[in-house]
């Protein structure tokens, strides 16, 4: 399900809807982050933050906690640039440059 949004949000960036684009991205991350808690046997927080799913996935990670950290912090600029951005909700104006980073 997660590659069918992340190819819905490449073919309506090539159509030049950012917003739906930007949207979809999101949703492409949060599904296979959502899945690996519901694997854990671990309920995910009810957010669309990826930065919130990720912290409590390293908390409920157990062995794999210190590899989701260090994405985490590796990943920090990239992850703030999305926190900024709040999917179908966003007051975000999202143009072609935000929504390919």
């Amino acid at each position: 399900m997660a590659l069918n949004y992340l190819r819905t949000a490449k073919d309506s960036f090539d159509k030049g809807i950012y917003d739906v684009s930007a949207t979809n991205c999101q949703i492409s991350a949060e599904l296979p982050i959502k899945s690996t808690y519901l694997l854990l046997g671990v309920n995910f927080p009810q957010t669309y933050s990826i930065r919130k799913l990720l912290s409590g996935l390293a908390m409920a990670a157990g062995n794999y906690s210190e590899e989701i950290q260090r994405f985490i912090k590796e990943k920090r600029k990239e992850l703030n640039l999305v926190s900024k951005f709040e999917g179908q909700y966003s007051l975000v104006d999202v143009d072609a440059g935000y929504a390919s980073d």
